[in-house]
């Protein structure tokens, strides 16, 4: 009973529970036919913590495995990545000196969760975050793609925004909300970004699609 009340705040009308019909939810493939959607899927990740004292001066904190420094910086900090030699890197930074000015947390993780694999994923979850303290994550990317021209998307509510065009007069990207939101909607042009600034082997996948947006 309370796994049919809890899917029943799900529906796309309100009915009593003994009225509902199929038709009454959401189908996904009718949702794939009308839209063209394709994937839904974490594309960006954020996440803030404090490295603890005793971690500061060690040159490989997070133990042996594929470490490289990109930079150091002046109050004792680095930038660097873990797995360099893979597709997808974890990219690390640990700058205590500017935390205390600012007043921040003094470490930050970035990657495409989409793209780690299951051993990246787990020494993330496993190794680097239960070292840190104050753990919380500051931006999180959701990726829907759609096979269908979005250039005429619009949004309901009344935002800020922008839109953008590329030298063919048409449009390739769209903002809904300021880059100081706490929520902000993108909408562009996948295939055409790819095929501009991706690898050989992007634009070899990319050429598949009649059109691909995000």
């Amino acid at each position: 009973k309370s796994t049919t009340e809890s899917t029943s705040r799900n529906l796309v009308r309100k009915k009593p529970l003994e009225n509902l019909t199929d038709s009454d939810f959401f189908s996904l493939d009718d949702f794939i036919v009308e839209r063209g959607f394709l994937n839904a899927y974490l594309d960006r990740l954020t996440i803030v913590g404090n490295l603890p004292e005793e971690y500061e001066g060690l040159e490989e904190p997070f133990g042996a495995v594929p470490w490289k420094i990109i930079s150091r910086f002046t109050g004792g900090g680095w930038r660097g990545q873990l797995f360099p030699d893979r597709k997808q890197k974890l990219y690390c930074e640990y700058d205590p000196e500017n935390a205390k000015v600012m007043r921040k947390r003094n470490f930050r993780v970035e990657c495409n969760p989409n793209l780690l694999t299951i051993d990246q994923l787990h020494f993330l979850f496993n190794e680097i975050l239960p070292v840190l303290k104050k753990v919380s994550i500051s931006r999180l990317d959701l990726a829907f793609d759609f096979e269908r021209n979005l250039s005429e998307f619009v949004f309901e509510k009344s935002v800020s925004g922008g839109k953008f065009w590329g030298k063919d007069g048409r449009t390739q990207t769209i903002y809904f909300g300021s880059p100081n939101s706490d929520f902000r909607i993108r909408v562009y042009d996948k295939k055409a970004e790819r095929l501009a600034k991706g690898s050989e082997e992007d634009k070899e996948e990319y050429k598949a699609y009649d059109v691909l947006w995000r």
